[in-house]
C-alpha cells in the first residue's frame, strides 16, 4: 500500500488506475489480479521512476535523443566510491607512466573525436554519470552475467560451447602482461528486440580462471536488453569471482573510477559505425596499468576516460594471465525456450554480419594488436596468439589474412551472419 501511494506522488496519469488498485485492495480482491495490475502501473512509470540510492544530486543533466539522462556528478561522489576498497581513495587524473611505444596517433577516423556531451561537456570538478531508470533494473540481469564461462579462461580452452554463446576471437598465450592497444572497428550488428540477446567485440585482459577469475573488458556493444535500443555504444565490464556476485557494465556498481568529464565510458557510436564496402570507422583503445600505484587505465583515442583502481582486484592488482581480441555474441536459452519450445535459436550477427574471407571494408576488424610486457614495453604479440572459433558455420576469424594490404601485419578479421548454428 505505501508502495501505491507513492507511486500516485510520483506520476499523475496513473493516479486514478492506482486508486482503484488500492479500492481493489481494501476490498480484498485477490493477490495475483492485485500482483498483475501493479505490474502494468509500474511497466508505465518505468521510465520516470529513479532507482532509490542509486543516483546521486546532479550539478548539470543532459538528455540524449535516445531517451538516455547523464548526471553531472561530483567526481568524489560518483558509484566508484561505494565499493568498501575504495572509502579513502584518492583519485589519481594520470597514470605516473605511459607504456614505452604507446602509439601518438589517435584512430584513423577521428571523426570519432566528435562524440561527447555537448557544450563542453560537465563542468569542471565533475563526471558524466548515466542515470539508472526503474527500465534498467526491471530488464533483470544484465546479459553478461549469463556469459559467466571459464572454460575460455583457462590455459586449455574447450571450443565446444552450449547454446545459447559463440566466440570468435585471438589470445594470447598465457603469460605476464600489463595492458594491450588496439585500433577496433566499429559496426552496427542486426540484433532482435525480442529476444534477450547482445553482439559485441571487445579487448579484455583475465587474471585467474573459473570462478576466481578478474577481468577488464572494453568494447563496443549491441544489446536492446541492456540498452534499450539497438544502438552501437562503448562499454566497459569488470568482475573480480569469475561473473559471480561482483562486477558490472560500466558505472552500474561501485568500481570502475570516471575522470573524463565529456565522454561517458558508455557513449553512444550510432553515427560512427562503418558502412559494408563503404566508410569505415574505428576507434582506439588503449588499456594499461600504471607501473606505480597498479591502477588500470583506459584510454581512448589518446583521451583518459578513467581508471580502475587496483584495490579493487585481487588477481589484477599484480598483473593480467591473458589478453584477448575479437567478437561475441549471446541469447538467452531460458527465453528462447519460452517463446519457441527449443533451446535452439537464431544467433545475432557478429561484427559487419560478414565472414573474414571478404577482407576489408566488409568484414569487421582489429588492427595494431599490442601488449605490454613487464617492462612496460609494447610489442606486437603475433607469435604468441591463438584462434579459438566455437561455431565456424556461423562466425570466423582469420589472423594476418593475406592479399588484405590496408591493414598492418598484426590485424585479426572476424565475425558473420549469426543464424542457426551447429554445436
Amino acid at each position: 500500500m505505501v508502495l501505491m501511494h507513492g507511486l500516485m506522488e510520483k506520476n499523475e496519469c496513473c493516479r486514478g488506475l492506482v486508486q482503484r488498485l488500492v479500492m481493489a485492495a481494501t476490498a480484498g480482491v485477490g493477490v495475483i489480479q492485485l500482483s498483475l495490475s501493479l505490474l502494468v502501473v509500474m511497466f508505465f512509470l518505468r521510465d520516470s521512476i529513479v532507482v532509490e540510492g542509486k543516483n546521486t544530486p546532479a550539478v548539470k543533466s543532459f538528455e540524449t535523443e535516445y531517451g538516455d539522462i547523464y548526471d553531472c556528478i561530483d567526481i568524489y561522489k560518483q558509484p566508484a566510491f561505494d565499493h568498501p576498497a575504495l572509502k579513502n581513495h584518492t583519485i589519481q587524473m594520470e597514470p605516473t607512466s605511459y607504456p614505452q611505444g604507446m602509439s601518438k596517433e589517435s584512430s584513423s577516423t577521428t571523426e570519432v573525436l566528435d562524440l561527447g556531451l555537448p557544450d563542453g561537456g560537465c563542468p569542471k570538478g565533475t563526471v558524466p554519470i548515466r542515470r539508472i531508470r526503474k527500465a534498467d533494473v526491471m530488464i533483470g540481469k544484465p546479459p553478461k552475467r549469463h556469459f559467466a564461462n571459464a572454460t575460455l579462461n583457462g590455459p586449455k580452452p574447450m571450443l565446444y560451447q552450449p547454446p545459447g554463446r559463440s566466440h570468435a576471437i585471438a589470445r594470447t598465450l598465457p603469460g605476464e602482461y600489463y595492458g594491450t592497444e588496439v585500433y577496433m572497428n566499429v559496426w552496427n550488428p542486426k540484433v532482435d528486440h525480442g529476444v534477450d540477446m547482445f553482439s559485441l567485440a571487445q579487448t579484455w585482459i583475465t587474471a585467474g580462471s573459473g570462478y576466481e577469475v578478474n577481468t577488464i573488458e572494453v568494447g563496443w556493444l549491441v544489446s536492446y536488453s541492456r540498452n534499450h535500443d539497438v544502438i552501437t555504444k562503448m562499454f566497459v565490464y569488470w568482475t573480480t569471482d569469475g561473473y559471480r556476485s561482483t562486477g558490472c557494465y560500466n558505472t552500474d556498481c561501485p568500481g570502475y573510477v570516471q575522470l573524463n568529464e565529456r565522454i561517458p565510458v558508455d557513449y553512444r557510436l550510432d553515427h560512427h559505425t562503418s558502412t559494408y564496402n563503404g566508410q569505415q570507422y574505428d576507434v582506439k583503445i588503449n588499456l594499461f596499468k600504471d607501473t606505480r600505484s597498479g591502477h588500470w587505465y583506459l584510454f581512448r583515442d589518446l583521451l583518459p576516460i578513467g581508471y580502475w583502481p587496483s584495490d579493487v582486484f585481487d588477481k589484477l592488482d599484480t598483473k593480467a594471465d591473458l589478453v584477448t581480441w575479437g567478437g561475441e555474441v549471446y541469447y538467452d536459452v531460458d527465453i528462447c525456450r519460452r517463446l519457441t519450445g527449443s533451446i535452439y535459436c537464431p544467433y545475432p550477427e557478429m561484427g559487419s554480419g560478414h565472414f573474414p574471407a571478404e577482407g576489408y571494408g566488409k568484414a569487421a576488424y582489429m588492427k595494431e594488436l599490442q601488449v605490454i610486457d613487464n617492462k612496460n614495453m609494447q610489442y606486437n604479440p603475433a607469435k604468441d596468439c591463438e584462434l579459438i572459433n566455437d561455431r565456424p558455420d556461423c562466425f570466423r576469424i582469420t589472423q594476418n589474412q593475406k592479399g588484405v594490404q590496408v591493414l598492418p601485419a598484426n590485424h585479426i578479421l572476424f565475425g558473420g551472419p549469426g543464424g542457426y548454428c551447429r554445436w
